[in-house]
């Protein structure tokens, strides 16, 4: 495989990469998502920045790891030694939670809508739903989740845009952009 070690590589707009301290780990965010990095990946995605290209990328990661070799030859006998001397620092792989933690948050603010498209999923019993959830027990949802490890809020229904709090509710989520678990 061959490619330009002289292009500089950055994210996306929209995508950001941080590191999520309730997922224990970097994550890359980007629209309607969001992906949990290995500690392989998170280590490169730390080193994009928009300035270095991919030779300084390399460069750092011969820097970080001077044991792996700058070029693998193999043959029919010796292909598994270079796996070896690769991969997790980790001297034991920590057990998985039977259930992971939370990604992101869907929160369904109302089935109110003033729509009636045919395809849609929306209860049409509204009476049968019950009362909404108030702004201070989204805003208590919302901290909850976060503090599970979610790392993006997305709002749904019915209609959002028919919630008088919608402004507020926009606005406690906005917070999670620049506010760490």
């Amino acid at each position: 495989m061959s490619f330009d070690r002289s292009k500089t590589p950055h994210w996306r707009p929209g995508y950001r990469f941080q590191y999520e301290p309730a997922q224990k780990g970097h994550v890359l965010l980007y629209p309607e998502g969001m992906i949990k990095l290995n500690e392989s990946a998170a280590l490169i995605g730390g080193l994009i920045d928009g300035k270095r290209d991919v030779a300084a990328i390399i460069a750092e990661l011969d820097v970080q790891f001077p044991v792996y070799p700058n070029s693998v030859t193999t043959s029919s006998n010796s292909w598994r030694s270079p796996v070896s001397n690769t991969g997790s620092s980790l001297s034991e792989v920590p057990a998985k939670p039977a259930v992971g933690l939370p990604l992101w948050l869907l929160a369904e603010l109302t089935y109110r809508c003033p729509l009636q498209c045919p395809y849609c999923s929306n209860p049409l019993d509204f009476a049968e739903q019950g009362k909404e959830l108030s702004t201070e027990q989204w805003f208590k949802v919302m901290a909850e989740a976060r503090e599970m490890g979610a790392a993006q809020l997305g709002f749904s229904g019915g209609e959002p845009l028919v919630r008088q709090d919608l402004a507020e509710l926009i606005g406690e989520g906005a917070a999670w952009a620049t506010t760490p678990t």
